[in-house]
């Protein structure tokens, strides 16, 4: 299966601010989901992947998967947090998962590189 780049589309103002807590950072939102236009283009791209691997679009899930990966620091962890929590029902594919990761990191490297703070 060919691998799109769905990062590509994360254009637009910030929506995040980073905090640092115990000497680890972290990123938190400042606005309800889906009212910013960064978080709007985020939910659209995991759409996309979740349309390309699974023939659906919810908001809801790219939503659950979006705060579930905010506190993840490694595909690894990512990987680990929805096997563990009730999106395991979907027994999204590894590819899948790959893929989300991808867009996630690339989205907190673009507000990071911004210093969006």
């Amino acid at each position: 299966m060919e691998r799109k780049h769905f990062a590509s589309k994360l254009k637009g103002e910030s929506s995040f601010k980073r905090c640092e807590t115990n000497n680890t950072s972290c990123i938190t939102t400042l606005i309800t989901p889906f009212k910013g236009s960064l978080d709007r283009k985020l939910i659209d791209c995991l759409n996309e992947i979740f349309d390309s691997y699974l023939g659906v679009q919810d908001d809801q899930l790219a939503q659950s998967v979006w705060d579930m990966v905010l506190s993840c620091p490694t595909l690894q962890d990512m990987s680990k947090a929805i096997k563990e929590s009730e999106l395991k029902m979907f027994d999204f594919p590894e590819e899948l998962v790959f893929d989300m990761w991808g867009v996630v990191s690339d989205w907190k490297r673009k507000i990071e590189a911004n210093g969006m703070e």
